[in-house]
């Protein structure tokens, strides 16, 4: 059950036909690691809209999309109840197993 919710968003974030990115494996890693991160967050007990600004922030640095993704899916990825560890490993392996695309046409 936790792996269908999060392998759920993982196709819902190419559910948008009005943008689209591709990520190499370093993009896909930053994707996945910053995912975790974000049901770590709410493990932790932190304030989604903290976590929502923090990632505004730090997407405007992002010349990858990884953090853009992220931000897109960070409502899917704060109602998950799959373990961080597990969402990190299951968005890498579908980032690498889409080869990066997200978006239009993906």
């Amino acid at each position: 059950m936790r792996l269908a919710l999060v392998c759920a968003f993982c196709l819902l974030a190419s559910a948008s036909p009005s943008w689209s990115v591709t990520l190499n494996s370093e993009g896909c890693g930053l994707y996945a690691v910053w995912s975790g991160s974000v049901v770590w967050a709410r493990q932790v007990g932190a304030d989604r809209e903290k976590v929502r600004v923090s990632l505004v922030e730090l997407n405007d640095d992002d010349t990858s999309g990884a953090i853009g993704l992220v931000l897109k899916d960070v409502d899917k990825l704060w109602a998950t109840s799959a373990p961080w560890a597990s969402v990190m490993q299951i968005v890498y392996r579908d980032c690498i197993r889409r080869r990066g695309v997200y978006g239009t046409g993906a």
